[in-house]
């Protein structure tokens, strides 16, 4: 288990822990503010840090080894492709919060290209809205996000060349968090479409949504 931990006024540092033993001991050589994801194989943690030295998205093998920076900025938010060859991150690099695309194969240096270099890093999204809540489809062919570029935000999905950019909810309330099912025909997500957080479903075409809890509670953060 990975984690971000640190004291209050201090800096924090992302550890990880064998749940079978009570070490836990620091992965993280940088202040880190938010564990990213986990590749599918085990073998990488990404974090995102805000250290002024070190700012971006950095990779490294739990077992405290091999640490890189594999982009540099106000950079979060980073999820890996199922095949593990793909990192999507958010970043304010080019003014606005958007979505971009790290290949895993870019080694040190990343932090001198742009987006446009053909080294390995594309920018996906280019709105005046934030982007957020990345969700890779369990293909890999497509990516779920939300938007802000249509004045609240929303549900959309793309190919995960960023073409085909299409909105899923329809509404003027928040829907955010949405996650592919592991067979990738449902979508679930939060919504306050009553006021209150709740969590609904819908296909991967954004059609038959339902709402699955029904409370006055904050009902977040849905897994498969």
């Amino acid at each position: 288990m990975a984690y971000a931990a640190g004291q209050v006024g201090k800096e924090s540092y992302v550890h990880v822990s064998d749940l079978t033993q009570s070490q836990k001991p620091r992965l993280s050589d940088v202040q880190s503010d938010e564990v990213g994801d986990w590749s599918s194989d085990g073998d990488s943690v990404v974090f995102s840090s805000s250290d002024p030295l070190n700012p971006g998205i950095h990779d490294r093998n739990p077992d405290g080894v091999n640490q890189r920076q594999v982009s540099c900025g106000n950079d979060s938010g980073a999820r890996w492709s199922p095949d593990n060859k793909k990192l999507a991150f958010i970043s304010d690099r080019a003014g606005n919060p958007d979505i971009y695309v790290i290949e895993k194969k870019v080694e040190d240096g990343l932090c001198e290209l742009e987006e446009d270099s053909g080294m390995g890093m594309y920018q996906l999204t280019d709105t005046e809205g934030r982007e957020s809540d990345i969700s890779w489809s369990p293909d890999g062919r497509q990516i779920l996000f939300v938007s802000e570029r249509d004045g609240n935000p929303e549900i959309y999905v793309m190919d995960s060349s960023g073409n085909n950019q299409i909105r899923l909810t329809q509404n003027d309330k928040i829907d955010f968090q949405p996650v592919w099912s592991p067979d990738g025909k449902n979508i679930a997500f939060v919504s306050d479409l009553d006021g209150d957080y709740d969590i609904f479903i819908m296909d991967s075409k954004g059609e038959n949504q339902k709402r699955l809890t029904n409370n006055d509670a904050s009902d977040v953060n849905p897994s498969w």
